[in-house]
């Protein structure tokens, strides 16, 4: 009984997911900064400012910081 109610509910939140997909919902957390503001962190860096003033100046985590910096995260 709970392993085919299990299944069931497993079916239902896929299909739920991939009708939500098809009308261009958006999962996951927004970026917490625009591309511009990327841009600038990456030109604030390259000036010399330090990690932890950028940290505080666009209100992200270090390692926020370094990802961002590395390109890793899209935005």
């Amino acid at each position: 009984m709970a392993c085919s109610h299990t299944q069931l509910v497993q079916t239902h939140s896929s299909d739920g997911i991939k009708k939500a997909i098809e009308k261009g919902v958006q999962f996951g957390a927004k970026a917490k900064l625009t591309p511009e503001q990327v841009l600038e962190l990456k030109q604030r860096r390259d000036e010399g400012v330090k990690i932890k003033e950028l940290m505080s100046t666009f209100g992200l985590s270090k390692a926020s910081v370094y990802r961002l910096l590395s390109g890793k995260m899209q935005n």
